[in-house]
């Protein structure tokens, strides 16, 4: 993946170029607490064996995912990569969370759409009950990161004029 992102950011001035949002990390952060909950949602419907729950579970932590992973794609991306000369030593480590960003958004759309509608077949349940697991470590992993290295990044450094 390269760094060229889909700068159609909605927060952006008037040539379409991103511009820092002073709410946009917050907004972030409220998605990863509710994408917690959701997949709390998941493991318990799953665990009671409520196949109508977890699947409406399953539907919305997929849907806000989707969107989580656009917002951060058109605004949080799109803004680190105009001012990317200020992460030179972070290069590799922030291609790398965009690559990250791109892989977990395509398995967690595969999970989603392989078990949707699957598991009532024992084979699939046993294989759900593995991959969200999996899924969920994924998923903390990857919050934790995005918080602690690259929201950080999107902060205004001394002398920024956006």
């Amino acid at each position: 993946m390269s760094l060229s992102l889909h700068i159609a950011a909605t927060v952006a001035d008037e040539s379409g170029t991103p511009r820092y949002d002073a709410e946009l990390l917050a907004a972030l952060e409220e998605d990863h607490r509710r994408l917690a909950q959701l997949y709390a949602a998941v493991m318990k419907a799953h665990r009671q064996g409520d196949l109508v729950r977890c699947m409406a579970a399953l539907g919305a932590f997929r849907a806000t995912l989707v969107a989580h992973l656009q917002r951060e794609d058109r605004e949080l991306y799109a803004y680190l990569q105009r001012t990317f000369d200020r992460y030179a030593p972070d290069a590799p480590r922030l291609r790398g969370m965009l690559e990250a960003m791109q892989v977990l958004g395509e398995a967690l759309e595969r999970f989603g759409t392989d078990y949707f509608n699957a598991l009532d077949d024992a084979d699939a349940h046993a294989r759900f009950t593995r991959d969200l697991n999996r899924i969920g470590v994924i998923l903390a992993n990857r919050i934790r990161e995005e918080e602690a290295v690259l929201y950080p990044m999107y902060l205004p450094q001394d002398g920024d004029a956006f």
